[in-house]
């Protein structure tokens, strides 16, 4: 068991709260687990290791967590205390468990909780006010043959032998003739400046009820962008694609036939005119699909398309059809 706290240690008003970070690991040291996860706590959270103590096997002191306020009223702080906004403890939760699931390969974790606590100082006489501290366990099992977890596979992907279905124009001439499994390449100076449209003509500058009152960026802006070239999954993907064309003009003239064109297709003309032929339009309504994710998992669905099976039923999404490219 990993538990990351933050302890409150001083209040002396109108000055801020001051806390101290604590790393607390406890179960036995299976695996040499604890030298392990030590080099790495010291290296990626500037961790100082403190030994072992009454309450836990061994315990580690770090500064690296931060805690905001929720309010920038004094009478809301006054009365609902101090530190109640964002932490960034979230951030190193998800790399805790990347590193003893992914990295070290031989643990799973079980179950993650969050909790917090309130330390009251007294101010003056009459005036007694609570500092928030932040408490995140992580609890994991060891499973001695490891387990095969979502990521990138290092596994170059099998070539088709031949081109596959209508392949873009665009792409490079290896992967249109389907002599390359998968090619990523970097994105053109072009199809960043699309990318950029579609960020800016689909950006709300509007805040979630979670983060009211805090600042707002006015636009975000790409960075980089990479393209992928896959044969295969084009193959597939163009084959459905026809079929899909198919069922619809086999529907032409009923209700069913009507097609939902997404609003966000007017972002990027360019990006729109990928998906319509000169001669055809767009008999598929296709559409580019922006899909928040992670790098690792990223590059896991370039290779092995995107799945609608990983999707559960306490996802907030149905189950449909993605045409994706």
């Amino acid at each position: 068991m990993i538990e990351m706290r933050t302890v409150p240690t001083q209040l002396r008003w109108p000055q801020p709260p001051m806390y101290q970070g604590f790393i607390e690991v406890n179960g036995p040291n299976t695996n040499g687990i604890y030298e392990k996860l030590g080099q790495y706590l010291q290296q990626t959270m500037l961790a100082s290791p403190k030994g072992p103590q009454p309450y836990c096997d061994f315990l580690f002191e770090s500064d690296v967590f931060r805690l905001k306020e929720c309010s920038t009223s004094s009478h809301d702080r006054r009365y609902n205390g101090y530190l109640n906004g964002e932490s960034n403890f979230g951030r190193y939760c998800m790399r805790l468990c990347d590193f003893m699931v992914d990295h070290v390969g031989t643990w799973d974790l079980v179950v993650c909780n969050g909790n917090s606590l309130d330390t009251n100082f007294r101010i003056n006489k009459e005036d007694v006010r609570s500092v928030t501290g932040r408490e995140q366990q992580l609890i994991f099992r060891y499973r001695p043959d490891g387990r095969n977890v979502f990521m990138a596979d290092s596994n170059p992907s099998p070539t088709i032998g031949r081109p596959p279905l209508q392949a873009p124009a665009y792409w490079d001439q290896q992967c249109q003739q389907g002599k390359v499994g998968h090619m990523v390449i970097p994105a053109t100076a072009e199809e960043k400046a699309w990318l950029q449209e579609v960020m800016d003509g689909t950006y709300k500058k509007k805040s979630t009820r979670d983060r009211q009152g805090g600042p707002m960026a006015e636009r975000f802006r790409v960075v980089s962008a990479l393209r992928s070239e896959h044969p295969e999954l084009w193959d597939k993907y163009a084959h459905r694609r026809k079929a899909v064309n198919q069922t619809i003009r086999s529907r032409q003239g009923s209700e069913s036939s009507t097609l939902v064109v997404p609003k966000t297709m007017d972002a990027c003309r360019a990006l729109r005119d990928l998906c319509t032929d000169l001669m055809h339009g767009n008999p598929s309504n296709e559409a580019f699909l922006l899909h928040g994710s992670n790098p690792t998992s990223a590059m896991s669905i370039l290779s092995t398309s995107f799945k609608v099976d990983f999707l559960t039923r306490q996802q907030p999404y149905p189950r449909t059809l993605l045409l994706l490219f």
